[in-house]
């Protein structure tokens, strides 16, 4: 009985940690980054209007972490998972794609 309150206990920590996230909404000056976005690695990240971001990479997954820019710097992390990007191209026109490059991988903004 024990064990399980303690586990209880330690579930409600991580998720009040997660929720106490700082988060700032994409804005107008943001908002070409918003959306999902694809990777030539087999990467995808997610940019939603409210400042929060998915990142799926291999066995890495962050969903719901709060997306922050600093400069030419992009992060999305919780609880020190997630990846910091150094954003080499911001969303551009490409053709008939929106592409942008972080860290040298190019990323395609998916329609929906």
């Amino acid at each position: 009985m024990r064990t399980t309150a303690y586990l209880f206990t330690a579930l409600v920590l991580v998720l009040a940690m997660g929720a106490c996230q700082s988060k700032t909404p994409l804005g107008q000056e943001r908002a070409d980054y918003g959306g999902l976005w694809t990777g030539s690695d087999g990467s995808n990240i997610q940019l939603w209007a409210d400042g929060t971001g998915d990142y799926k990479s291999g066995s890495t997954k962050v969903s719901g972490a709060a997306a922050k820019f600093d400069g030419n710097t992009l992060t999305i992390k919780m609880m020190g998972i997630g990846k910091t990007w150094t954003i080499t191209t911001p969303p551009t026109q490409k053709g008939e794609k929106t592409v942008m490059v972080l860290d040298g991988v190019e990323y395609v903004k998916q329609k929906i």
